[in-house]
């Protein structure tokens, strides 16, 4: 195989990887006349979580935890913040 007949990309299908598989050259279609130098059982792609994703989720799942909370408490605070706000405005009126 000469260099010019280096393909420039290789697609491979990852839809339907999962956190157990892997995608080895001997999953690959190679382009007409390409050939490897590894071995087919050499892994070129796997899914992994990594730990600052991992976190990321679980901070996120926290947030939305206490914003559900939030909103409870804020809609009986919000409505005596808007009485207040009204006496106010009636007692500068007066």
């Amino acid at each position: 195989m000469s260099p010019d007949n280096i393909p420039l990309e290789i697609e491979a299908d990852i839809s339907a990887l999962t956190l157990d598989n892997r995608i080895s050259i001997g999953d690959l279609t190679l382009p007409a006349g390409a050939t490897t130098l590894v071995p087919e059982n050499i892994s070129v792609a796997a899914a992994v979580i990594s730990r600052v994703a991992q976190t990321v989720a679980e901070e996120d799942e926290l947030e939305a935890a206490e914003g559900e909370e939030g909103e409870e408490g804020e809609g009986s605070e919000g409505e005596g913040g808007a009485d207040a706000e009204g006496s106010g405005a009636d007692a500068e009126n007066e």
